[in-house]
C-alpha cells in the first residue's frame, strides 16, 4: 500500500447532496493507476525555487511534489484551498441517489457529478457505499446524506426547493402519490421539476419503495397519557 495527499474534483445529484474531505488517503494497486500514465508518474516534482507566498499552498506538496489526481491550476494547493475554489465555480444543482441495495454504481454518480461542478450530491439511505468509483473526487465534492426519501423531501422544502412538475406533469398531490406508487418495483425513478429562485431543473428520485403512512403503534400495556388525550369528552 502507498500513501499520498490527494486531491480531485467532483458533483453529482441524484438524492442528496454534499461533500467529505480528508488529509490522507491510502492507494491501493488497483487504485495506483490513478497516479501513474503510460508507466510515467503523473503531476509533478518539487517545487524549484523560491516559494510562493500564498497560504494556499501546501508546503508539504512544494517540498516533496504534488502526484494527485488534480488540474494543473490546483498543483501544490492545499485540499481545503481547492474545495474553496470550486466552491466559487459550482453550479446551482443538486444530485441525488438512493443507496439501498448495490452501490457500485454511487461512486461513478459522485465522479460524474464532480466533472459537472454540481452544488452537491445526496445519498440516500445506507451511509457506507463503495468510495473506489469516485476516485478521490467524493474529497472535493460536497455529499449529503438523508436516511430515507422523506428527509431528503424535507431538506429541499428548507432549502426552498420547489416541486412544480412529476414525470413532466404539472404537480398535484395526486399525481405525486400516482408515480410513487408507479415507481415501486419498477426501474425507473420520479422525475421532478423543481423550481429554485427562478431556476427549473429536474431532479430524479430513483425511489421503489412504494407509499408509505408512518403511524403510532404502542409500545407498553395499560392507560398511557395519549389515550386520556384523545379519549371521548
Amino acid at each position: 500500500m502507498r500513501r499520498l495527499r490527494s486531491v480531485a474534483i467532483v458533483a453529482v445529484l441524484g438524492i442528496a447532496t454534499l461533500v467529505l474531505w480528508s488529509s490522507i488517503y491510502t492507494v491501493s494497486e488497483v487504485e495506483q493507476a490513478i497516479i501513474t500514465q503510460f508507466g510515467e508518474p503523473v503531476g509533478v516534482g518539487p517545487w524549484q525555487g523560491d516559494w510562493p507566498d500564498d497560504d494556499r499552498y501546501d508546503p508539504t506538496l512544494l517540498r516533496e511534489g504534488d502526484r494527485r489526481n488534480v488540474v494543473d491550476s490546483y498543483r501544490y494547493w492545499r485540499r481545503d484551498a481547492v474545495v474553496r475554489d470550486l466552491d466559487e465555480r459550482r453550479h446551482d444543482f443538486h444530485v441525488a441517489i438512493e443507496n439501498f441495495q448495490h452501490d457500485h454504481n454511487i461512486g461513478t454518480v459522485v465522479r460524474t457529478a464532480n466533472a459537472f461542478a454540481a452544488r452537491a450530491v445526496h445519498i440516500v439511505g445506507r451511509r457506507r457505499w463503495n468510495r473506489r468509483g469516485a476516485m478521490v473526487t467524493d474529497r472535493y465534492q460536497h455529499l449529503e446524506h438523508h436516511p430515507d426519501v422523506e428527509s431528503l423531501l424535507k431538506y429541499a422544502a428548507a432549502e426552498d426547493l420547489a416541486i412544480v412538475a412529476v414525470d413532466n406533469m404539472a404537480y398535484t398531490a395526486e399525481k405525486l402519490r400516482a408515480a410513487v406508487k408507479a415507481a415501486k418495483g419498477a426501474g425507473k425513478p420520479v422525475s421532478l421539476i423543481v423550481n429554485t429562485n427562478g431556476q427549473f431543473r429536474t431532479v430524479s428520485i430513483d425511489y421503489h419503495g412504494g407509499l408509505r403512512y408512518p403511524h403510532l403503534e404502542r409500545t407498553s400495556t395499560g392507560e398511557a397519557g395519549l389515550d386520556r388525550l384523545i379519549a371521548a369528552k
